[in-house]
């Protein structure tokens, strides 16, 4: 199912249990709210994970590639924005931001997800089992390691 470049948005507070000593968002809470955020958030993408999951499927993260400007704190209210990306053969990108109070944006991130099945748990085509995914059309890359630049170490080995 083809779309538009369409984002979903979701407000998330960041609670106690999800901070570390310095009251910032711990890496670990992190990946859990860019993760579950974005499969339960985007529909009609959310009924297809459950649809998948009642077949006996696994939706799969492949590849997340995360660009963190700053990480949300304690007690902070920021929004969750999704949106699906082009896909490749067998393979469905999730683009995601989180944006602060003022509409900056602290984190993005680009995920690769897969479909498994059968006996030995190989990537099956959705089409198989009458599941349609939603993507984007357009010339977009699959994931961000084209936009992203590698930052210098400050510290050496």
């Amino acid at each position: 199912m083809e779309l538009e470049h369409q984002w979903q948005e979701m407000p998330v507070s960041i609670a106690f249990d999800q901070v570390g000593g310095d009251r910032l968002l711990r890496t670990s809470a992190l990946f859990a709210i860019l993760q579950n955020g974005i499969i339960h958030q985007m529909e009609p993408g959310a009924a297809v994970f459950r649809a998948a999951h009642l077949r006996g499927l696994l939706l799969v993260l492949i590849q997340q590639y995360i660009r963190i400007h700053r990480l949300p704190a304690f007690q902070e209210t920021v929004r969750l924005r999704s949106r699906p990306g082009r896909k490749m053969h067998m393979l469905f990108p999730l683009f995601c931001e989180i944006t602060g109070e003022d509409g900056s944006v602290l984190v993005e991130s680009n995920a690769v997800w897969a479909l498994i099945g059968g006996p030995d748990r190989s990537l099956v085509p959705p089409e198989d089992y009458g599941l349609e995914f939603p993507y984007q059309k357009g010339r977009e890359p699959v994931c961000c390691m084209d936009q992203i630049k590698p930052l210098p170490l400050e510290h050496q080995f």
